[in-house]
Order: C-alpha cells, then structure tokens, then sequence
C-alpha cells in the first residue's frame, strides 16, 4: 500500500539526554587488550561467554569525505545534460537528539583545498556549479550526518546518484561494454597518500584478459577515469571488482543503456557492493518498466545455484516460473524478470546463493533505465533526494519479521513537510509518497529490518537511488570481563 506523508511533525516522547562522556584512549586500549586475552582463554576452557558491558553508541564522527560521481560518458556530460551536486547536514541523530554545529564543511574540485559553504543543519544547498565532480570535506560536529548526491537530467533521461565515502573494495554488476551498452568508472583519491588498486573485470565467458588494470596507482587528490569499452571492449554484460591493496578510493560507475540498436539511450549511476554475499538484497524496482532483467555475476571458484525471491505487498514469494539459475564461475548470467514480477506494483528482489554472489536489476523503457542496487538492512538513518521534476517513491522492504521505520521530509531550508511511522509488514514492500515542496527525505529504522530505496519515475526519465544509513557515529567496541 501506499502512504502519503501528512502536514506537520510529530514530536515523539523521548528518554531525556544522557550526558556523554569521551573516553580515555589509553583505558580503553588496555580495557580491549583485556578482554582479547579473557575471550582466548574462555574459548580454550570452553566457557560461555559473559555479556558484553562497558559498551557504548560510540563517539560522533568528526571527519567526513565524500567523492560525488564523476563522469566523461558523452551522453552524461555533453551538451543538453544538466548536472547538479547538492550538500545537506541531519538536524537530529536517530534518537532525535539534536546533532552539534561546531566545525566546518568545505567543497571544492578534487585536488584542490575545499572552501567553506555556508550549509546549516537541515539545510541542503547546491554546490559550485564551476566544479562538475566536487567532494565535500566536513570536520568537527558538522561532520556527523553529511550527505549529498548529484543530479543529471536531459530531455529525455535522468539520473541520481550519492556522493560517496572512499573505502577499500567496490563491486559492480550489470556494466557495459558494447554499442547499446556502454559504462564508465571514476576513481577518485581524497587521502593525502596515493592509493593502488586492482581492477578486475568478469563476462559472460568468464574473466576478462584486460589491460594496465592491476597495481593502478591513483596519486592524492587525483582522479582515473577507466572506459570499459577499452578495458573489455564487445562486452554486453559485465561485473566489475576493484580493490585497493594500499590506500582507498571513491568510485562512481556511470552507464549508458539503450534497450535497442535504434532507440535512444538513457543513462544512469550504477550502484555499488561492498563485496558479494550469498543473500543479495535488490531495492529500487521501476514497477513502470517494460524491460527488467536481472544480472548476476559470481566471482567464486564454485558454481552458484542462485534462487530469486520478491517481496511485493502481501509479503514474498518464490516465482513458480522461474527455474534455479545456474552462474558458472567466474561468470556474468541475465534473466529476464518482465513477465514474473507484479505489474505496477513496487517490490524487492532478494537473490540466494550457497557461494557469495553480486546482482544488479536493470529497468529499461524508451528511453531512459534504471537500476535496483544492493542495499543491506538499514543500522542508521539513510537519506533520499526528492527531485522536483516527476514523482519520487521510496520503497521500504521489511525482513522476515515486520519493521516500523519513520519516515519524514524536509524543505531545502529543514523544515518539515510532513512524516510518518510506516508499520511494513514481515518480507512485505510499502510505498511512501513525500508531500510538495519536500527536497530530501531522512528514513530512521525504529524496530526490525528494514530496507529500501528511492524510485523517480518522470515524463522524462527514470532513475533510483538506494537508501544507506549516514555517517553519525563511530561504534566502539564493549569490552567483557574475563576470568582474573
């Protein structure tokens, strides 16, 4: 079902602030030291363990980076394509307590030092449109809960896609290399020493033999573009891994996709995966689309026996028409979903596997496409773009017991349009519509697993844009007593 969020803000009755306390750095190094050596000896004897105590929520986070997507794909950054980056800052932590504002939040093109925005709590503001791929460098208490995203839009294709933290490991499924199908990958170094990365690329056929791909050395505040056309060129279907062995990077995988060889082509920003899992979820289905088709890659040694759920409305199911599917190793498969998921209505889509698998769905419709991503469980609040053009939906999915998530938006200058607490039932997908006027929405996880994703379905494109939970805290480890 549907839910459309109503005027005003519920204010909800809430535990009174604890005081917080930082702890000593050294204490608690010893404390862990402590407890490594208790956990070695229990096992050992066989003992149960204690429950953990001292545990914390964990300090704020007080620096953040995040690299928006960049891209050179002639149908993202030529002539007729509007691209915009935007910034925003939570007003309030998961337990509504208010977030602190000392400190600065900075934007600039990579490479070179970021200058101060004026962006405050609840706030979100577009960023230098002189910087086509800028990343934004926050510090002090503005660092916790910063988010941002960019926007391109043309006459006839959309897209959006999140700025994002550098880590270590980047998976991505469902890429391109071919004439209808083209995909791009942008590495960006935001840490004052230089990152080397290996780039390895899986097909249809197996691994492909590529080219000036390994120990890529990507030098501080640079950027490398990597065009798959001549990485692992005549390629339709292609999985992508990239891993930092010194380092780390931000990357963004742009697409081009068109659903023949003399339509249009759309485009959009292809997620991303930490790295494959066995249980894939998939959020941000384009119930509107004529073509769904449904990538798997497997980067194991092992064949995989992949199963495909999908939790609509009245819970999940196993499509009956739809036989096991078998990826061999090392190897990229596709299945065509159009005729087994509901029509018009929104769903997600879990894949098993007994070996770690990734996945990717692709949405296509004259002219544009759109990509449902892995998502995981939301553990913080997430935050969705609502674009003033067409109409956004976000899709909640809860796992296998029911979930209660808040969901509510915001003006560009915080102030509220409206929220709700959304009661999703167990394996089951609801939908929620933001109020006029709304520019982001901040989904917060209450009770169970939840997850999910924003769709955009506009006269003139398509897109979606997975929900992952915010910077805001630092979890620190609990420590538990052991034997003296």
């Amino acid at each position: 079902m549907s839910a459309v969020s109503r005027g005003g803000r519920r204010v909800a009755e809430r535990k009174a602030p604890q005081p917080r306390t930082r702890p000593d750095r050294s204490a608690v190094t010893a404390l862990v030291l402590l407890a490594v050596a208790a956990l070695a000896l229990a096992l050992t004897r066989g003992q149960e363990q204690p429950d953990a105590v001292g545990a914390t929520e964990g300090a704020p986070v007080d620096r953040t980076q995040l690299a928006c997507p960049a891209t050179s794909l002639p149908d993202m950054s030529g002539a007729g394509v509007r691209a915009r980056s935007f910034a925003g800052l939570l007003t309030d932590d998961e337990d509504g307590e208010p977030l602190g504002d000392s400190g600065r939040v900075g934007s600039g093109a990579v490479g070179d030092e970021p200058s101060d925005i004026e962006l405050r709590r609840g706030q979100v503001v577009p960023l230098d449109a002189g910087d086509d791929a800028p990343y934004l460098d926050a510090e002090g208490e503005l660092a916790a809960g910063l988010f941002g995203h960019r926007t391109d839009e043309s006459g006839t294709a959309s897209a959006v896609g999140a700025c994002a933290a550098p880590r270590t490991s980047w998976w991505f499924t469902g890429l391109g290399a071919d004439l209808d199908h083209t995909s791009q990958l942008v590495l960006t170094n935001l840490d004052p020493g230089p990152a080397v990365v290996d780039i390895e690329v899986f097909g249809p056929d197996g691994e492909v033999d590529t080219v000036g791909t390994r120990g890529v050395t990507v030098g501080p505040g640079e950027s490398t573009t990597f065009s798959l056309a001549d990485v692992a060129p005549q390629t339709s279907e292609l999985m992508v891994s990239v891993q930092a062995s010194r380092g780390r990077v931000a990357v963004a995988a742009s697409d081009r996709f068109a659903v023949s060889p003399a339509a249009p082509a759309g485009f959009e920003w292809v997620g991303d995966a930490v790295q494959p899992s066995r249980n894939v979820r998939l959020a941000g289905v384009q119930a509107s689309a004529a073509s769904k088709t449904l990538v798997v890659g497997n980067p194991s040694d092992s064949e995989a026996l992949v199963q495909v759920q999908v939790a609509g409305e009245g819970g999940s199911f196993a499509p009956t028409e739809l036989e096991d599917l078998s990826v061999a190793p090392g190897t990229v498969e596709t299945v065509d979903l159009a005729g087994v998921l509901p029509k018009r209505e929104a769903v997600a889509v879990r894949v098993r596997s007994q070996v770690p698998v990734t996945a990717s769905l692709r949405a296509a419709s004259r002219p544009d496409v759109a990509y449902a991503d892995v998502v995981t469980p939301l553990a913080a609040q997430a935050v969705a773009p609502v674009l003033s053009r067409g109409r956004t939906t976000l899709q909640l999915t809860a796992g296998s017991a029911g979930a209660v998530a808040r969901v509510e938006g915001f003006r560009a200058d915080g102030r509220s349009t409206g929220d709700e607490e959304l009661d999703v039932a167990a394996t089951a997908t609801q939908t929620w519509r933001p109020a006029r006027g709304t520019a982001y929405a901040v989904v917060t996880p209450i009770e169970g697993s939840v997850f999910g994703a924003a769709v955009y379905d506009e006269a003139a494109g398509l897109s979606a844009f997975p929900l992952r939970g915010l910077p805001v805290r630092v979890r620190l480890p609990g420590v538990a007593p052991g034997p003296l």
